[in-house]
């Protein structure tokens, strides 16, 4: 709590987050704060862990005081405990909540801490609560959900299933909730600078066929039937090798499965990174993303992005296939040998990358369209002068109206 705080007279928002580690809400939120214009949108981060994260540093170096408070048992504890927090560290004049439906919690101490700005942001079609079998955490969904509909001013949702998963069905001419995918820096991420780690040193095979991953091992992402196929394909052509890069509770179980699959060989867990971007870049050659649920999946984008072919389950939102043309889409209902014939195909492009995209200007799905819109929605309840983005390029120009949630054709196509 030692951190230097900023003048009192400027507009201060603080995001509340899991612990900072590699992931799309931290990478997104980093990628905001480093931006020309993002400073005045990312005034504090509160993790809601007992650790920062290893993102940390980098938020640290962009002079972004980092708080952390532990989730507790007991929810009216940890409503005052946080409403404590934002007292003492305050005066806030947002918080931006991406906790999904926590929020709920959040938010009444927002409330509490009397803070004007309450912005709800749902970044999945479903959280732990909903995932786990447990009845009560179930039960619980509905009361906050109409807890966060009541207390947000300002709903924000990565694509539309996230919103409906998090905020029920909200009318879709409701002008405080918003639909904004995952901005890409795309262009900084194509040149990116950074020395790429030999495949050699990542236990990757000369002449190997490189199936890539991302993501945290945990049930959502579905890497028991990922090995299960990668075992399918494996047999039918030795040269694959998959590139799993990321950790979590459920990575010592996998590793043990893939040993007892007879894959071990064949597979490199990497653990988390921070060159990310260039491991995708350099030593994948097709990207395979079987998810059982996903708010957007913007590590798919980042893949098209760099013209990796995917591999997508169904379960994936439409907006995160850009390049239906080359990507396939597979059920989640299928077996895992149906699916290994889809990426033994996939895969039998070699290092043959398809088109790239979307494209670096391509509004909504650029980091430039990202920061408009949260000057434009912030301005709406605070100090407009404070949240004023300059203008752009028309690729990058905020609409009149930032994009909401009507049905036809999405206003990123």
């Amino acid at each position: 709590m030692n951190e230097a705080m900023p003048a009192a007279s400027q507009p201060r928002v603080l995001h509340v987050t899991s612990a900072l580690d590699p992931g799309g809400i931290e990478t997104w939120l980093l990628r905001i704060v480093r931006h020309p214009d993002g400073t005045p949108l990312v005034g504090g981060i509160l993790a809601l862990s007992a650790r920062e994260g290893l993102l940390a540093p980098q938020f640290r170096e962009c002079g972004i005081p980092i708080y952390c408070l532990p989730p507790a048992n007991n929810p009216l504890r940890f409503i005052a405990d946080l409403a404590g927090i934002l007292r003492s560290t305050g005066p806030w004049h947002g918080v931006h909540s991406h906790v999904h439906r926590r929020s709920a919690l959040v938010h009444l101490a927002s409330l509490m801490a009397r803070v004007p700005l309450r912005v709800t942001h749902s970044h999945n079609t479903k959280g732990q609560e909903t995932a786990s079998r447990n009845p009560l955490r179930g039960m619980l969904s509905g009361w906050a959900t109409y807890c966060i509909n009541a207390i947000s001013n300002l709903r924000l949702a990565c694509s539309r299933d996230a919103a409906t998963a998090l905020f029920g069905k909200p009318s879709e001419e409701d002008p405080k909730v918003l639909c904004m995918p995952y901005g890409i820096d795309l262009e900084s991420f194509l040149r990116s600078s950074e020395a790429p780690a030999s495949r050699a040193s990542l236990g990757i095979p000369k002449g190997a066929i490189v199936v890539g991953h991302v993501g945290r091992f945990m049930p959502q992402k579905n890497h028991e039937f990922l090995l299960r196929v990668a075992a399918e394909a494996i047999d039918a052509n030795p040269r694959l090798h998959f590139l799993l890069i990321g950790d979590g509770p459920l990575r010592p179980a996998i590793q043990k499965l893939a040993i007892s699959l007879g894959v071990d060989g064949h597979i490199s867990f990497t653990g988390n990174r921070l060159d990310v971007p260039s491991l995708m870049r350099h030593a994948m050659d097709c990207f395979f993303f079987p998810s059982h649920w996903e708010g957007l999946g913007i590590v798919a984008l980042e893949a098209q992005a760099l013209g990796l072919r995917c591999l997508l389950s169904d379960a994936i939102p439409i907006e995160a296939n850009r390049l239906p043309e080359q990507n396939r889409v597979f059920a989640l209902g299928a077996t895992p040998s149906e699916v290994a014939v889809d990426l033994l195909s996939l895969a039998a492009s070699g290092n043959d990358r398809g088109q790239a995209g979307p494209e670096p200007g391509h509004f909504l799905y650029s980091l430039d369209g990202n920061v408009d819109v949260l000057h434009s929605a912030y301005g709406r309840v605070l100090e407009p002068s404070a949240f004023t983005a300059p203008p752009r390029s028309p690729a990058g120009r905020l609409a009149p109206a930032a994009p909401s949630l009507k049905k036809g054709t999405p206003p990123w196509s």
